[in-house]
C-alpha cells in the first residue's frame, strides 16, 4: 500500500472489512438452512452449527475491532511530583537471572524518573517475592538479590489468592495517605522495562478520570517455532484488539506491564483473589463499579515467550480456564450488569475466546462421518455454495490472516495444536475442579514430541484413516470436497505442528543412534539361524527393493534431494575470514556454561557482539551442541568453546597420555563427526592456559602436551571437520609470573589456526599481584606471539576493583587493544573467581564504557566476515 495515500489506506482497508464482513453475513443466512435435519445426525449437525456460530461471532468482533478509528493519544509529560509510584515485580519461582534482568531495568528507570521529576515520594522498585509460600527452592536467593540490588523485598507468609493475593500483600505492605496520587505498577518477573517506561505508563494520568493504563506485552526471544508464533498472538491482540476494547472502555488488564491507581484498587477491596487470572476478574469488577482504563500503544517492557509445547499449554492452561472460572462466575453481571452495550460485546467475546479448543476439535472430527461413512453432518452439497459462497469467505479471511499475523502459519498451527489444553480446561471448570499455579519457567528444555502431542496424534490417525477410506466418495458430490478439504486442512497443520516439535527436540545424534540401532537389529534378524526364509530369497527381495527404489516415488525423491542438500552444504563450510583492522569480539558468562536455549550474549542495550566464548568439559554426558551453537550462529555470532579435557561432574582429571593411548578416541570422534555435521565455523580453544600448573593437563612435559593436542587434531581432521578453527591459548605468564617457556608448548602451524592468551589485571587481591594495566599485561606474551605469525585472539581478560580505578583500566583497554595489530579478535571474562570479582557489572559503569568505546567504535567488529 506504499503508493496509496493515508486516505486511499484507510478507504481501502474498510472496503476489504465491509468485503468480508457482506461474505461473513452471507455465509450465515446460508448455513442456517444447510443443517441437517435427518433423525440420526441432526444433534450432531446442530453441535457443528454452534462450533461455527462460535467462529462467525469472534470473525464479527475482529472485523469490528479491526475497523479504523480516531483513538486517544497521550503525548503530553506528566510532571506530577505529588505522585507516588511503586514497581510490584512478582515474582514466584522464576530463574534469579532472569528476575535481576528485570529488577535492573526497573531500577534504571525508578533513577531516571526520580533524576528528572524529583517526586516529594520517590518512585521505587518492590519484588513481591512468593517463592516461600509456594515453596521454592530460590526464593532465599532471590532475598539475597534484593538485598545486593537494594530494593524492597516482600515475601508473605500465608498463601492463598495466586498472584492477586502476593500484589494484595504488596498493597498491605505499601501504605499510601493519598491513594488517588499513587500509582502501583505491575511487572512479571521476566518482563524488562525501557528506561523511559515510568515517564509514558503514567501520561494518561493526567486525566484525573483514568483509573488504569495497560501497555503491550512483547517477548524479546523468539527462537523456537512455539516462541515465534506465541509472539505473534501477543502481537495481534496488542496491535489490533486492545485498542478497539479501550475505546469502548472494556479493556482489561493483561497481568504485566500495567499501572493502577490505588484508590481504584481500594474501591473494590483490592486485586481478585479467587481466579487465577486476577487480572480479568478485577479489570470485570472495576468496569462493574464505572471505572476507566486505557490503553497505551508503546511497547514499554520485553518478556519472555514459552519456548517450549509444554510450557506454552501451561501458560494457555492457566490464562484459559482463569478465563472460564471468571465467565461462569460473573455470567449474570455481564449479561445483565451495569456494563454499556459495546462493555458486554467485548467480554463476551473474551469470555468464550477459549472455546476455540472445543470448536476445533468439534471441526476437526466433523468430516469424519461422511469420510467414514458418506452421512454429511451439513446439506452443502452443491458446487454453487463453495464456488460462490464459501470459498470467498475462506480465501479473503485466510489472506487477512496471513496480513495481519507475523508467522502466520506457525500462529495457526499452534491455534490448531491447542485444542486439548483448552477442552481440558473447559471440562475443569465445568466440573468446579480447581488448578494449582504452576509458574511458566520460559527456559528451553528439551520434550518428548510424543508425550506432549499425543492427543493430536490421535486426531491425525483418525484424519489419516478417514481421508484413505473417504475417496470412494469424492465423486459427483460437491459436500464431499468440503469435508475432505477440511480433513486434509487439518491434517496438514496438525502434522506440521509435529514436524515443528520434532525438529527442535530430535538432533543429528538421537537420529543416527536410531538408524544405528535398526541396522544392528535389521542384520542380526538377517543372521539369525532361526531365520526360515534363506539368503537367497532376501537376494531376490533385495533386487526387487532396489528396482523400487529407483522408480520416482516420494519417498526417493526426498531421499535423493537429503542427499544433494547435504553434499551442496559440505561443499559450502563457510570460513571465518581474519579482519584486516578492527577486532572480532564477545563476552564470557558462566549462565552461557550450561548452553541455555535463550542465551545472553550482549551487555549492553544496542549492542552486537560477533563472538560468544562457552566452556565445556569431556564428562560423558557433555557432547556438542548443535542446537546451541546453530542458536548462536544464526544470530551472527561466531561461538568460541574452551573445551577442557578433564571430568568435572566427578572432578576426574585426565592423563594427557590416556589421550594419545586412544582411550578416549570415541568420544573425540563423536565430536569431530558432530563439528562436521554441524558445517559452520566456530573456535575449539582446546585444553587452555597449558604453561601454567592449575590445571591437570597444565605444566605437563611440552612434548607430551603435543602430542596429545595433534592426536586430537587428527581425528577431527580425519572426520573431515574444516569448520573448526583450532586455538592453541596459553596464559600470559606461568604461575611463576615467566613466559620463559610458552612457545615450549606450541603444537605447529599445521595444527594451529589462531594463537591467543588469557591475560587478567588482577590488581591487589593477592600479596604477589599489583594493578597492571592490559599494556602491562599483553605485552610480553604479545611480542612471543607474534613470531607465530598467526591471528592473536585475547581469550581472556578483565579486571578486577581492588588496587585501581576498574573504570579506567576498561577505558583505557578498549583503546590500547588498537595498539596490538596482530590482535585481531578479543573475549572480555565476566565472572567472579572467589576473591577475584572479574564480573564486569561489578565496580564500574560498564554500560558507559561499552556505549562510548565498543558500541559506538567501528574498530569492535559487530559482525562476523565469512565467505
Amino acid at each position: 500500500m506504499k503508493g496509496f495515500s493515508v486516505y486511499g489506506r484507510l478507504f481501502l482497508w474498510r472496503s476489504l472489512l465491509v468485503i468480508a464482513t457482506s461474505l461473513l453475513t452471507l455465509y450465515f443466512f446460508y448455513r442456517v438452512t444447510f443443517i441437517n435435519f435427518s433423525p440420526l445426525v441432526f444433534i450432531f449437525s446442530l453441535i457443528l452449527f454452534i462450533a461455527e456460530l462460535h467462529t462467525i461471532f469472534h470473525l464479527y468482533g475482529m472485523f469490528y475491532a479491526l475497523w479504523p478509528r480516531k483513538y486517544q493519544k497521550f503525548n503530553r509529560k506528566y510532571q506530577n511530583k505529588a505522585l507516588q509510584l511503586n514497581i510490584f515485580i512478582c515474582v514466584c519461582g522464576e530463574p534469579i537471572d532472569v528476575v535481576r534482568q528485570t529488577i535492573q531495568s526497573a531500577k534504571v528507570a525508578v533513577t531516571l524518573y526520580n533524576k528528572e521529576i524529583n517526586p516529594v515520594h520517590k518512585a521505587r522498585v518492590i519484588v513481591l517475592n512468593d517463592g516461600k509460600v509456594a515453596k521454592k527452592d530460590n526464593w532465599r536467593d532471590l532475598a539475597s538479590a534484593c538485598k545486593e540490588l537494594s530494593v524492597l523485598h516482600f515475601a508473605r507468609n500465608i498463601a492463598g489468592g495466586f498472584k492477586a493475593g502476593n500484589i494484595n500483600n504488596g498493597l498491605l505492605k505499601t501504605p499510601t495517605k493519598d491513594p488517588h496520587q499513587t500509582l502501583d505498577i505491575v511487572l512479571d518477573a521476566d518482563f524488562s522495562v525501557k528506561e523511559r517506561f515510568l515517564f509514558e505508563i503514567i501520561k494518561p494520568f493526567r486525566n484525573k478520570s483514568i483509573d488504569f493504563a495497560q501497555s503491550p506485552q512483547r517477548y524479546k526471544n523468539e527462537d523456537s517455532w512455539v516462541a515465534k508464533a506465541s509472539a505473534a498472538h501477543q502481537i495481534f491482540f496488542f496491535e489490533h484488539i486492545c485498542h478497539a476494547k479501550a475505546h469502548d472502555n472494556a479493556l482489561f488488564l493483561c497481568g504485566t506491564n500495567f499501572a493502577i491507581r490505588r484508590s481504584a484498587l481500594d474501591s473494590i477491596g483490592g486485586m481478585d483473589t479467587r481466579f487465577i487470572t486476577e487480572d480479568f476478574a478485577t479489570s470485570l469488577e472495576l468496569h462493574l463499579t464505572g471505572k476507566k482504563g486505557v490503553f497505551i500503544p508503546d511497547v514499554l517492557a520485553e518478556g519472555i515467550a514459552p519456548a517450549t509445547l509444554k510450557q506454552y499449554f501451561s501458560q494457555q492452561q492457566r490464562w484459559s480456564k482463569g478465563s472460564f472460572d471468571v465467565a461462569f462466575s460473573y455470567l449474570k453481571q455481564i449479561l445483565f450488569g451495569k456494563l454499556t452495550l459495546r462493555q458486554k460485546f467485548h467480554y463476551m467475546l473474551s469470555a468464550t475466546y477459549y472455546l476455540i479448543g472445543v470448536r476445533d476439535l468439534i471441526l476437526m472430527l466433523a468430516p469424519l462421518p461422511f469420510l467414514l461413512f458418506g452421512v454429511s453432518l451439513i446439506n452443502a452439497n452443491t458446487w454453487q455454495f463453495l464456488l460462490f459462497v464459501y470459498a470467498p469467505l475462506f480465501i479473503s479471511n485466510f489472506i487477512m490472516y496471513l496480513m495481519l499475523f507475523k508467522h502466520p502459519f506457525k500462529s495457526l498451527v499452534l491455534d490448531i495444536a491447542s485444542f486439548p489444553v483448552f477442552v481440558s480446561s473447559f471440562l475443569s471448570s465445568a466440573l468446579k475442579k480447581d488448578l494449582s499455579f504452576i509458574v511458566t519457567i520460559k527456559k528451553y528444555e528439551r520434550e518428548n514430541p510424543f508425550a506432549v502431542y499425543k492427543l493430536q496424534l490421535m486426531v491425525c490417525l483418525l484424519l489419516t484413516f478417514g481421508l484413505i477410506i473417504g475417496v470412494r466418495h469424492l465423486s459427483g458430490y460437491g459436500g464431499a470436497l468440503l469435508n475432505y478439504f477440511w480433513a486434509a486442512f487439518d491434517l496438514t497443520f496438525l502434522l506440521l505442528g509435529f514436524y515443528l516439535i520434532a525438529r527442535e527436540n530430535y538432533d543429528t545424534n538421537f537420529i543416527e543412534a536410531k538408524l544405528l540401532s535398526f541396522q544392528s537389529t535389521f542384520i542380526s534378524v538377517i543372521k539369525s539361524p532361526y531365520f526360515l526364509i534363506s539368503r537367497t530369497f532376501f537376494s531376490f527381495l533385495a533386487v526387487g527393493l532396489v528396482g523400487y527404489i529407483a522408480l520416482p516415488s516420494p519417498v526417493v525423491k526426498a531421499l535423493s534431494s537429503f542427499n544433494i542438500v547435504e553434499q551442496s552444504s559440505a561443499e559450502q563450510t563457510q570460513q571465518l575470514l581474519i579482519p584486516t583492522t578492527g577486532v572480532y569480539y564477545g563476552y564470557y558468562s558462566a549462565s552461557l556454561n550450561s548452553r541455555p536455549r535463550f542465551p545472553v550474549t550482549s551487555l549492553v542495550s544496542g549492542e552486537k557482539t560477533s563472538l560468544v566464548m562457552y566452556y565445556q568439559d569431556w564428562s560423558k554426558t557433555n557432547t556438542f551442541d548443535p542446537i546451541f551453537l546453530t542458536a548462536l550462529s544464526e544470530d551472527h555470532r561466531i561461538p568460541i568453546i574452551t573445551w577442557e579435557p578433564w571430568d568435572t561432574t566427578k572432578s576426574i582429571s585426565i592423563k594427557p597420555e590416556d589421550i594419545i593411548s586412544g582411550k578416549y578416541d570415541k568420544f573425540i570422534k563423536r565430536w569431530a563427526k558432530d563439528a562436521t555435521r554441524y558445517n559452520k565455523p566456530f573456535f575449539l580453544r582446546f585444553a587452555h592456559e597449558m604453561n601454567g600448573d592449575w590445571y591437570p593437563w597444565g605444566a605437563q612435559r611440552p612434548e607430551i602436551y603435543k602430542q596429545m593436542w595433534i592426536h586430537v587434531h587428527d581425528i577431527f581432521v580425519k572426520e573431515g571437520a574444516s569448520n573448526v578453527i583450532w586455538v592453541w591459548s596459553p596464559n600470559n605468564t606461568d604461575e611463576k609470573g615467566s613466559t620463559k617457556d610458552l612457545l615450549s608448548y606450541y603444537p605447529g602451524d599445521a595444527y594451529v589456526d589462531w594463537v591467543g592468551f588469557s591475560g587478567f589485571n588482577w590488581g591487589t587481591t593477592n600479596k604477589n599481584t599489583r594493578w597492571m594495566s592490559f599494556t602491562q599485561v599483553a605485552t610480553d606474551v604479545y611480542n612471543l606471539l607474534t613470531k607465530l605469525n598467526k591471528p592473536i585472539i585475547v581469550a581472556e581478560t578483565s579486571s578486577v576493583s581492588i588496587g585501581g580505578d576498574k573504570q579506567d583500566w576498561f577505558q583505557d583497554t578498549l583503546k590500547d587493544i588498537e595498539k596490538f595489530p596482530k590482535i585481531k579478535a578479543v573475549v572480555f571474562f565476566n565472572e567472579k573467581i572467589k576473591k577475584a570479582d572479574f564480573s564486569l557489572e561489578s565496580g564500574e559503569d560498564f554500560q558507559k564504557v561499552a556505549k562510548e568505546n565498543i558500541v559506538s567504535n567501528p574498530y569492535f567488529l559487530k559482525n562476523p566476515i565469512v565467505k
